[in-house]
Formats: structure tokens, sequence, C-alpha cells
């Protein structure tokens, strides 16, 4: 009796060590998973890589920009939560005038082959083909004279006989005296504007528009027609020669020396 006694306590003793065993077990695993879900839904700001609930982390923008944000252009950036994305430097600028960029924008006539829907006839020629300089504004010189839409080098009785000089930085003259001092004549009126001559020949200029150069004149500078001969002048007033006096050695139309 004794001895079966000893048997069934020692049963019941390993019975309750195997229950805690178990239970312990149970336990690590229930830890385990519980940690490996922390691990998964935490994130390291500040690491560069976006993880977890974070929007966005330092450069990494999860392929997001001022665009997709809304915006037109700009720079997006990140908070230092790695919860919002910071869009001050993000804008909406309707008003795009980068001369270049083949788009009308701003202050620009024309951007390259956008001419904004103008011709020469919009322009107050007969006809002709319109183009944009390299400044975005209007080239006129291969439009055909209209009218009284003079162009660079006509014959002129006043500045309403000179329409073709005509766009930013220039206003039409009928001029006979380009000095001011009866040190050189232009007979019979010749078209052209006041202008800044460029301290770089080839850079562009308001001339150039409309088929002229700005040569400075002795003492002032004006838009000349240029030439290779006195075809290409009116006649029989002009001739095409070098500027009187200047340094210039190019040939404009121009009156022959003595008139």
């Amino acid at each position: 009796m004794k001895t079966l006694l000893i048997c069934i306590f020692s049963m019941l003793l390993f019975t309750a060590v195997a229950c805690d065993d178990d239970k312990s077990s149970n336990n690590n695993t229930n830890n385990n998973n519980v940690n490996n879900v922390n691990n998964t839904n935490n994130a390291t700001c500040g690491n560069d890589t976006v993880e977890g609930t974070e929007v966005c982390d330092g450069a990494d923008l999860a392929g997001e920009t001022c665009i997709t944000r809304g915006f037109t252009g700009g720079t997006l950036g990140c908070a230092a939560t790695c919860l919002s994305f910071v869009t001050s430097g993000c804008n909406n600028n309707t008003n795009n005038n980068t001369c270049g960029d083949g788009a009308v924008g701003g202050a620009e006539s024309c951007d390259g082959n956008d001419l904004d829907g103008q011709t020469c006839v919009t322009q107050g020629f007969a006809s002709g083909q319109l183009a944009c300089t390299v400044s975005c504004t209007f080239n006129t010189s291969a439009c055909e004279n209209g009218g009284g839409d003079g162009l660079v080098g006509d014959a002129c009785g006043n500045a309403a006989d000179c329409g073709g000089v005509s766009g930013p930085g220039l206003t039409a003259e009928c001029v006979t005296d380009p000095t001011g001092m009866g040190l050189f004549t232009l007979p019979g009126g010749y078209c052209s504007s006041s202008c800044t001559a460029p301290t770089n020949p080839g850079d562009p200029d308001a001339c150039t528009a409309v088929g002229g150069t700005c040569i400075n004149v002795m003492v002032a500078s004006y838009c000349l027609k240029p030439c290779a001969d006195a075809s290409e002048c009116r006649e029989p007033d002009y001739g095409c020669s070098a500027v009187p006096g200047g340094v210039e050695t190019d040939l404009y139309c121009l009156p022959p020396m003595g008139k």
C-alpha cells in the first residue's frame, strides 16, 4: 500500500512539472510573435529609407514630387518626423517666362516655333514668314512690306511710313540727320530707330528683329540695313557702303558720300 501511494504521488508531480514547462514554452512563443510584429511596424526615422508608417524619410520621398502633390514645380522635402511632406519649396508658377523653352509665357511675344498664333499679317504686314528671335521677340525681317509699314532702310516722309520698325526697344523714326548736327544726312528719309549697340556685335538686339543692325553713327546709334551690294538697297539714292567716319567695316544701305 505504501508503495502504491508513492507511485501515485510521483505521477502527479511529473504531470504538474510537465504542464508548467508547456506554459513557459507557450509564453516564449507569444512574446516572440509580439516582438516580430513590433519590429515590422517600428521604423527608424532619419535613415533615408521609408519604413513602417513613414510617408518619407530624408531624401527618400517614396517617389513623390511637388507635381504629384498638386503643385506645378519646386522642390519637395520631408518633415523631421518622417510623417509628412514639406511643401514650402513647391510653387504654382503659371507665368513661366523662360525664354528658350519653346513655350510662350510671361512677357514673351514668342518662344522658338511658338508664335502665339501671330503671323506677318497680324503684325501689320501684307504677307511673309514671321519668326522669333533668341530673345523671344518677333522677327519681322521676312515679312513683306505692307503699305506704310516701311522696314529698316526704306524711304519715308515721316515716322508713320515706318510701321515695320516696331517692337520691344524700338521707336519707329524717319531719320534724315542721325547726328542732329548735319554731319551726316540721310536724304529721302530712312526708316530706322535709335538703339543701343551691343558690346558684342554678335549679340541679338532689337534691330535684328526688323532686319537691321544696331550701329553707332558718329554720335548716336541707329538701326541700319546690312547689305552685300547696292541691289539690296533702294535705288537710285542709296548704295552699299561702310559707315562714314566709323570703324565699322561691314556694309550697309546708305547714301553715297557727299549727299
